[in-house]
């Protein structure tokens, strides 16, 4: 699931924010070209956001499983 997530973010990243980048700066002088897209900008880096935030939350969900089991498993060699 984490894997998808992240794939799915570089294609956001590549198929959304490149393209919008490309067409709305100069990124020789990072100037913005088109005042009127900024709110449209805003909107990808939302949603962007959300991806990564998604994906962090599943990477954090896979650390503390891995944590419970890590300690499941002490704990039965323990009782050995």
């Amino acid at each position: 699931e984490s894997i998808r997530k992240g794939e799915y973010q570089v294609e956001y990243f590549t198929n959304e924010l490149l393209p919008w980048l490309t067409l709305n700066m100069d990124l020789a002088t990072m100037q913005l070209l088109k005042e009127d897209e900024l709110t449209v900008l805003k909107n990808k880096l939302i949603i962007y956001g959300s991806l990564v935030e998604q994906k962090v939350g599943s990477y954090e969900a896979m650390a503390e499983s891995s944590e419970a089991l890590r300690e499941r498993i002490a704990a039965a060699l323990g009782t050995r």
